[in-house]
């Protein structure tokens, strides 16, 4: 179902893709941060030549399966107020449990930046409570539990949300 939605709405499919460049962004500028503590004389440039260098003899899909399904089956329910994932008898929170280093972070990173691109794209949209303004409010709530896992996450997040403003940046009539 995830896959026919993302297929079939064109504004989905557009955030989808906004999702995948922000993700794969915030890796690559994670990795170069990684690169650089190690070797502070390297620039930018450098140290992203070095991962290029790394992943182009090994290469690797950025998404787990798992992490993919858990994504393709949310993004109807974040596109659509009234959707019965979140609007119906049905709604509730969604768990996501796995242990340290099974890829929650980057299921729900993804979601957010999912979050991000379908809010701005559709602005307001109708809902069971009335019109609902995409530039307003919260999007993304994200708590940590873990103390030890904070300070990555908290730096994965900010990653992200930089990866996204320049892709908004680099086309503002969209985004």
């Amino acid at each position: 179902a995830g896959l026919e939605f993302v297929a079939s709405d064109t504004e989905a499919l557009r955030c989808f893709q906004f999702m995948n460049r922000v993700m794969r962004d915030q890796r690559i500028a994670s990795q170069v941060a990684v690169i650089r503590s190690s070797d502070p004389s390297l620039t930018v440039e450098q140290a992203r030549d070095r991962i290029d260098k790394d992943d182009a003899g090994n290469p690797k899909a950025d998404w787990r399966p798992f992490q993919l399904a858990f994504i393709l089956m949310q993004l109807s329910g974040l596109t659509d107020p009234a959707s019965p994932m979140r609007s119906d008898d049905i709604k509730r929170v969604e768990l996501l449990f796995f242990p340290t280093g099974g890829g929650k972070t980057e299921a729900y990173l993804g979601l957010a930046a999912f979050t991000f691109a379908i809010r701005r794209r559709q602005g307001i949209v109708e809902s069971a409570e009335g019109p609902l303004d995409g530039r307003d409010g919260v999007a993304v709530l994200m708590r940590y539990t873990l103390r030890l896992l904070t300070a990555q996450q908290f730096q994965r997040a900010t990653a992200l949300m930089c990866a996204a403003e320049l892709a908004r940046l680099s086309d503002e009539a969209i985004w």
